[in-house]
């Protein structure tokens, strides 16, 4: 959700670089990310989010670093 309040939808096949954008907007833009990999719509066209723990590569946190976005290090 952008601070505009306006919802998007990232769509892309598998390392296509969407958590990487997602994360990025989050940090650097103060968007707020709903979940990650499934979103479900309402009949009256509401998002419905379901909560799914991030799933993020080592080259997502290296490219995150190089602009100044430091990730908490993964478990």
């Amino acid at each position: 959700v952008t601070p505009a309040d306006k919802t998007v939808l990232l769509v892309g096949v598998s390392e296509a670089g969407k958590t990487t954008l997602a994360m990025a907007m989050a940090y650097k833009h103060h968007w707020s990310v709903l979940c990650e990999d499934i979103v479900l719509f309402a009949p009256d066209g509401s998002v419905m989010p379901v909560a799914n723990p991030f799933s993020v590569r080592k080259p997502t946190y290296q490219l995150l670093a190089e602009y100044g976005i430091e990730l908490p290090a993964s478990a």
